[in-house]
């Protein structure tokens, strides 16, 4: 387990005279990517996500585990597996009703984006992409909710506090 990333999903969806249970996994073995030396490496952050659209993971972060001293994650750097939880919180601790949209199409995070993916307190999502996203192109912006959906984007001092790990291709 290791070297894997793995995420066990249950969803219970229509409604309760028909309702449904869909099951399944999202998983990324990297065991076969570290014995070739191809560069990919777990990495874990806790940025703060902000009324302002920008990068989501801090060009400070390290790398973790087997790939230790590959140096800090750069903007190059290509996501292969990722997930992003939402806190509640504004600093780990001060609880907020602000949500967060985030892209990883290299654009403007905003409320009523198109492409965003909305994530509200306590929410998490777990992707792994087929073609290359890299950390350039994972934005984010706070939101605020209104009847359990985006509104508008956050206003100035608006913080949310996400927590990010997942799997990239080091391309330093």
């Amino acid at each position: 387990m290791a070297n894997k990333a793995s995420s066990n999903i249950t969803v219970n969806v229509l409604p309760d005279n028909i309702k449904t249970k869909l099951k399944g996994v999202l998983d990324y073995d990297i065991t076969a990517v570290l014995k070739s030396n191809a560069g990919d490496g777990w990495f874990y952050a806790e940025p703060t996500v902000t009324d302002s659209s920008a990068v989501l993971l801090g060009t400070t972060e390290d790398f973790m585990g087997p790939t230790t001293g590959a140096g800090n994650i750069t903007t190059s750097d290509k996501i292969r597996w990722i997930v992003i939880k939402h806190t509640g919180t504004t600093n780990g601790t001060t609880k907020t009703n602000l949500g967060i949209v985030f892209t990883v199409n290299a654009g403007t995070a905003a409320y009523d984006l198109a492409e965003g993916i909305f994530l509200a307190p306590g929410e998490m999502v777990a992707l792994k992409f087929a073609s290359v996203r890299t950390v350039a192109g994972l934005t984010a912006i706070a939101c605020t909710i209104s009847d359990g959906v985006p509104f508008a984007d956050g206003v100035s001092g608006d913080v949310v506090k996400v927590i990010v790990t997942g799997i990239l291709t080091n391309m330093a």
